[in-house]
């Protein structure tokens, strides 16, 4: 589990006494249980709830009371990444081989 919290350098991100707190698996998450998902049925709330719960015990290891000092939470799956970054299958991070036959970056 990776965790950033960005307002440590940047306290202008969040309001004054609060922080935000990125969690996520250094690791793409399999695309097929989330396959043909509604995103607003009870499955994939629950889905949802169910990955991100190895998040938060990551989480309370460094941050104890974590769950009662969150404000709002928002889960992503691969989904949102798919819907919102249009990354295929809900992929994460950089394209490692791209399309165009471009060299990766790095």
């Amino acid at each position: 589990v990776i965790v950033s919290i960005p307002t440590i350098l940047d306290r202008s991100l969040a309001p004054e006494g609060h922080h935000i707190v990125h969690a996520y698996y250094a690791a793409d998450e399999e695309y097929q249980p989330w396959e043909g998902l509604d995103r607003r049925s009870p499955e994939y709330e629950a889905l949802k709830s169910t990955r991100a719960a190895n998040l938060w015990r990551a989480l309370e290891l460094i941050i104890p009371d974590i769950r009662a000092r969150v404000v709002e939470e928002l889960v992503a799956s691969p989904l949102t990444h798919e819907r919102f970054l249009r990354r295929p299958r809900g992929t994460y991070g950089p394209t490692m081989f791209p399309s165009d036959g471009t060299e990766v970056p790095w």
